[in-house]
């Protein structure tokens, strides 16, 4: 179990990412607590014009608040990193659309963002590309999905999962893909069975894409709170044993609460990495 403060200011971020500047940090919100919603307000004054604009369109109310949490998240989080007001970021978009931070300047940070039911989860890197999908774990496994996209090892490992475990490992080779789409910025450019996944026990995770790989991605797979499952991509830079994988759960504007999560599998190459889960 990953235990916190209970409240955080911008120096205690700005300190831990400087000792902590080889690895990633993952930053989870759950939008349906009243902590969250209770400060919906001050969310809102931290927003561009576009970014209400763009939550104004939702149809739905949930969904509203769901994009205004996902922006203050974002620039409360990438604000404290830079040192800058989070209303004071400024956002644009490299050619596929991945959103990029160019006020303040700062080129060596990479960040993606996810959603799925009421979680919000933000990644963070300094020094590679990132990329990050979690998925909530309800329902059975779509096999014709598998059939579809995913390569014939990938399907044939879940049809022989466990009845019980077959949906999870269904979603645990969907967020590796997405999280390795997102960190290329290839959105669905790239075909979901041009790579592959293979599980390798007790705790390792094999990787093989088309073509030559002249640096190997590096992955975690990881699970959070009841059902949330995720996959952080580190693209760039091939991570190793010093190579940290950080965990939080806040509140934007409000600070770090309790969270349960475990690294289920990681890369083979990252045998000996490191899994920092003190906050």
């Amino acid at each position: 179990m990953l235990s916190s403060r209970q409240s955080v200011d911008d120096s205690d971020l700005d300190q831990e990412w400087s000792t902590r500047d080889q690895g990633v940090q993952v930053w989870l919100c759950d939008t349906s607590t009243a902590a969250v919603r209770g400060l919906v307000d001050q969310y809102v004054v931290l927003l561009s014009e576009e970014e209400l604009a763009r939550a104004a369109r939702f149809r739905y109310e949930r969904d509203r608040f769901q994009r205004i949490a996902s922006c203050a998240l974002v620039r409360t989080v990438l604000g404290s990193l830079v040192g800058a007001s989070p209303n004071a970021l400024k956002f644009s978009k490299a050619s596929l659309g991945r959103p990029i931070l160019v006020f303040p300047a700062s080129p060596s940070i990479s960040f993606n963002v996810s959603h799925s039911g009421n979680w919000i989860a933000l990644a963070v890197s300094c020094d590679a590309e990132v990329g990050v999908d979690v998925e909530w774990c309800v329902g059975a496994a779509p096999i014709e999905v598998a059939e579809r996209y995913f390569t014939k090892e990938e399907v044939r490992a879940i049809r022989e999962a466990r009845a019980d475990l077959r949906s999870a490992t269904f979603l645990q080779f969907w967020v590796l893909k997405e999280s390795y789409l997102k960190a290329l910025g290839a959105g669905l450019h790239k075909p979901l069975n041009s790579f592959s996944f293979q599980f390798r026990e007790p705790d390792g995770l094999a990787f093989h894409a088309d073509g030559d790989q002249a640096m190997l991605p590096s992955f975690w797979l990881i699970r959070a709170a009841e059902a949330l499952i995720g996959a952080v991509c580190l693209l760039g830079r091939q991570a190793d044993s010093k190579t940290s994988l950080v965990i939080k759960q806040v509140v934007p504007l409000g600070g770090e609460v309790e969270l349960c999560s475990e690294v289920v599998r990681r890369s083979l190459h990252m045998s000996s990495a490191r899994f920092d889960t003190r906050i």
